[in-house]
């Protein structure tokens, strides 16, 4: 028994690139998906000068969390996106507050600071060993965005 389809376009959306062809983009973004923070990241997007269309946004609950959990499947997800769309750069990102982490509470905005850059410097490792497993060596970067705005890690 065949069965038809309908399709029914409901919007036209035009894009800015044709069949087969390829992306290239700036980096990947690897950011926690809290929506509190989501202007902050747009902003810590625009300071580095990057639009939308300039990187690609993974979006995980507890951000660069994501790379050290156990089976850590982010990882071979940056390394096809690495690959497919010849990324120069990936950026990590943790926040403030997350839910991930358990909502660590901090004496004062150092020490948090030095929690977040500990957790990202584990991610960043885990990540920059795999990637040179698989022959990729791009740049790594992070970065923690706090309730003020964003502190460079590395």
């Amino acid at each position: 028994m065949e069965h038809s389809i309908a399709i029914e376009r409901v919007v036209n959306i035009p894009t800015n690139r044709k069949r087969g062809e390829h992306l290239l983009v700036k980096a990947v973004v690897l950011s926690c998906v809290d929506p509190g923070f989501k202007e902050p990241f747009k902003a810590l997007m625009r300071h580095l000068e990057f639009r939308s269309a300039d990187f690609d946004h993974l979006g995980w609950a507890g951000g660069a969390k994501g790379l050290v959990d156990p089976g850590a499947p982010l990882l071979k997800q940056i390394s096809t996106l690495v690959k497919l769309h010849h990324v120069p750069e990936v950026i990590l990102m943790t926040h403030s507050d997350c839910g991930a982490y358990g909502y660590p509470k901090f004496p004062d905005e150092n020490q948090e600071h030095e929690f977040y850059a500990n957790e990202l410097r584990r991610a960043g490792g885990e990540l920059m060993k795999f990637l040179s497993e698989e022959n990729l060596a791009p740049k790594v970067s992070a970065y923690h965005l706090d309730f003020v705005g964003a502190v460079r890690i590395f």
